[in-house]
């Protein structure tokens, strides 16, 4: 981990300030990251900035400051574990992020073990229930993705013949595959093979030459955006009429989908955890304030951590005295959060059960197909 040496101070007022709260914000701040977001950390780390700035007034109130210091582990999940562990010898309170799942997975032990809370915006794996304190989520896990797009798979009403194809080495990957496998299966669906390659453009196209013409017609892709617009792009010139389901993975819009398959039709679905498109109070103030602040457009990452950041806030704010366990305490009490991802209600030894937006595009266009809310049943 290289740990910034820059502490960046939010000053919430010109005149003497009370309690200091030191926040951790752990994220790859330094390279080039295969997700949408590049580099990952710019998106986290700016809607950060932007919830304290909304709620300056509401902390100074309370007599509180907050003082972010950011650890910086890169691309390397090695730097992952030093993070994690510097936070804990370090004075922060509490920290948020560890982005994807195979960061927050790596995390999660080491904070459990020295009791210091974590909240991860976006990491969706089931697995991360087993660690009951200290780990924090604000998005829905991989069973509730897999369960709304196996249902939707199964709502068609016709025997739709199904494989998936993954990324080996990738946690998530590997846990939303399960996920679809094991709720298709539930449905009385079948998954007919599970296809799994590497992160290259070799590898995927000596997959595709196995596979049987005719053999399938839905095809999961439950693998990050850009090596997910690979894949597209390769089995859809052998198998034009398959359509294509994948999860969070895949973000708000498929931009990089959409620029490697250029103008070829994929019918493809995808899940994802809010929608600028969606003309709501909530979402349209959000975006104008971060445009102002930022000169640019939020997008997923933004969104779900703005609202965990919002989350972690307030629990400071009814923290007793502010320590780790007060924080801890705090945050467990939350019960119900209404955000620009939606509204979350909080589950113990689970990710909350969030709102889920399901996206369709067909013939070039993105199209809103349904918005489900966690009181509501799954299509």
């Amino acid at each position: 981990m290289n740990k910034i040496a820059i502490i960046i101070f939010f000053i919430l007022s010109h005149h003497a300030l009370g309690k200091k709260i030191r926040v951790g914000i752990a994220s790859n701040f330094s390279k080039i990251s295969s997700s949408a977001s590049n580099p990952y950390g710019n998106y986290f780390r700016d809607a950060i900035y932007l919830a304290l700035s909304q709620k300056k007034k509401n902390l100074k109130k309370k007599n509180i400051e907050i003082e972010l210091v950011e650890f910086d582990y890169g691309d390397s999940k090695l730097a992952v574990l030093k993070s994690a562990n510097n936070a804990c010898a370090s004075d922060v309170s509490v920290v948020i992020g560890y982005g994807f799942s195979s960061h927050a997975l790596l995390a999660a032990p080491i904070h459990e073990k020295c009791k210091l809370s974590m909240i991860t915006p976006t990491a969706t794996a089931d697995s991360l229930s087993k660690f009951e304190k200290y780990v924090h989520r604000g998005s829905f896990d991989n069973a509730y993705q897999g369960e709304t797009l196996a249902k939707l798979v199964k709502s068609w009403n016709k025997k739709s013949k199904a494989i998936i194809i993954s990324i080996a080495d990738c946690a998530y990957c590997q846990d939303l595959a399960k996920a679809f496998e094991t709720q298709y299966s539930k449905l009385g669906g079948e998954t007919l093979k599970h296809y799994r390659t590497l992160d290259n453009e070799k590898d995927i196209q000596k997959l595709v030459s196995k596979l049987e013409k005719n053999s399938f017609d839905v095809v999961v892709v439950p693998n990050h955006e850009l090596v997910s617009a690979s894949i597209l792009e390769a089995v859809s010139r052998e198998h034009p009429n398959a359509v294509f389901l994948g999860g969070d993975g895949w973000g708000d819009i498929g931009q990089q989908i959409k620029s490697v398959v250029k103008e070829r039709h994929i019918k493809r679905y995808w899940v994802t955890h809010w929608l600028k498109a969606i003309n709501t109070k909530k979402i349209n103030g959000f975006i104008k304030a971060y445009q102002k602040m930022f000169m640019k457009s939020p997008n997923e990452t933004s969104a779900l951590t703005y609202d965990s950041m919002n989350i972690l806030i307030n629990a400071i704010m009814n923290s007793k005295n502010h320590s780790r366990k007060s924080i801890e305490n705090s945050l467990k009490k939350i019960k119900f959060h209404n955000g620009v991802t939606g509204d979350f209600i909080f589950r113990s030894k689970r990710a909350p059960k969030k709102s889920i937006v399901l996206l369709e595009n067909h013939l070039g266009t993105n199209r809103l197909v349904k918005i489900i809310n966690p009181t509501k049943s799954i299509p």
